[in-house]
């Protein structure tokens, strides 16, 4: 009969019996190296569960922080734009109430000036026993200046805004140096007033520019070529370089002028190219009915033509029809005749208006068909009972009248 080995799990309960601590000893040592294993496995594991959730909380944070940085940045920025936009329609809101705070106060003050102008007033005035002359156009000038200086000591945009009107009469009764001692006064006044009022540069220099754009005009009606010249290259020079329709149109206004001066002074190299690019630049900005556009088109034409007299009015017909401005003006003026035939003298003086601003667009300042114009309308104020308004448009009539037969 055969007997079996004991087992290995048989022979280790037999070394316990005999060796009762060495195995107690040997069986807490095995089961504290097992809960070792598994409690640091565990703790292992749950120690790299914790850096990965430590490091996706760190991501995500960072993530939310870039994004609520960003988010910051685009409101800082819209709020910029939006105070800088409501910044600059304070500010424009501001130049508007001005603005038409100084026409209002300078329409104002030439109303005051011109009532002694009446005819009617000065022809029945009981004073002396006699018919009294009524003023001249100098006299009231030199009213003007004296009560410019009293009356509006505290208000200087509007003493320059009137000595810009003041030098406009004083340049079309020839007295040159009169009217550029005012532009002067004024341009200072201004550039007074906006460099305390903190205006932006860009305005101060296109004010400084459009003053060297007049002062070269004076010089130009006096012939004097080279320093009139002069006067356009500075005003270009001070134009901001902005894309702004305020800059360019001011642009157009000097080299209009610039291609004048090249006609007059009999200059050929150029002129036509600074014409052209007036035309140009108002083109863009500008309908093409615009006073301004019409009078580059013709300025265009003069180029070749040398005077408006050997422009075949044919031409200068086709160049207005081009924007339907001929026959609009022409509709316009038989409007007025009609309505003033029929005694609506009110509606007549409005088209008589119009056609009057159509031409001054295309003729120059002394062209004998804007002094018949200008002669008709007179006669139309008097007919309505405007006198006020009549005997100093008469006065530039006849002294229109006066130098054109002079030239």
């Amino acid at each position: 009969m055969e007997t079996r080995a004991p087992s290995i799990v048989r022979r280790g309960r037999r070394w316990a019996e005999r060796n009762p601590r060495a195995a107690t000893l040997a069986f807490a040592t095995g089961f504290l190296l097992i809960a070792v294993t598994v409690i640091s496995t565990g703790a292992a594991l749950s120690l790299s569960q914790s850096w990965t959730r430590e490091r996706n909380l760190r991501v995500a944070a960072e993530t939310a922080e870039e994004t609520a940085q960003l988010a910051l940045a685009r409101e800082s920025a819209a709020l910029v734009s939006a105070r800088a936009a409501e910044e600059a329609a304070r500010q424009q809101a501001s130049i508007a109430a001005q603005e038409a705070q100084q026409s209002a106060e300078t329409q104002h003050f030439l109303q005051s000036l011109l009532q002694g102008s009446d005819p009617l007033a000065a022809l029945f005035n009981p004073i002396g026993g006699g018919p009294a002359a009524p003023p001249s156009l100098q006299t009231i000038l030199a009213d003007a200046r004296g009560r410019i200086d009293t009356e509006l000591s505290a208000q200087p945009m509007v003493q320059a805004r009137l000595m810009d009107v003041m030098a406009n009469a004083c340049r079309a009764l020839g007295q040159y140096a009169e009217a550029e001692q005012l532009l002067n006064e004024a341009a200072g006044k201004r550039e007074r007033v906006m460099a305390a009022a903190g205006i932006p540069t860009e305005e101060i220099l296109r004010d400084q520019a459009r003053h060297q754009l007049f002062c070269g005009w004076l010089k130009q009606d006096q012939s004097q070529w080279p320093i009139a010249d002069a006067y356009y290259t500075a005003a270009m020079l001070l134009i901001p370089e902005t894309d702004s329709r305020d800059n360019e149109l001011l642009k157009a206004d000097v080299l209009f002028q610039q291609g004048r001066l090249m006609l007059d002074s009999r200059r050929t190299v150029g002129r036509t190219d600074a014409m052209q690019e007036s035309l140009v630049i108002r083109s863009r900005w500008l309908t093409p009915n615009d006073n301004t556009v019409q009078a580059s088109r013709i300025g265009v034409a003069l180029m070749e033509a040398e005077s408006v007299a050997q422009i075949p009015l044919e031409q200068i017909l086709t160049i207005l029809q081009s924007g339907h401005w001929a026959s609009e003006l022409g509709t316009v003026y038989t409007q007025g005749l009609l309505s003033r035939r029929s005694g609506h003298l009110d509606q007549a003086v409005a088209c008589y208006e119009q056609v009057i601003d159509g031409l001054s667009g295309v003729l120059p300042e002394r062209h004998p068909l804007r002094i018949l114009a200008t002669g008709d309308f007179v006669g139309l104020l008097y007919e309505q009972g405007n006198y006020r308004r009549a005997f100093p448009l008469a006065l530039t009539v006849i002294g229109d009248a006066e130098q054109l037969n002079a030239d």
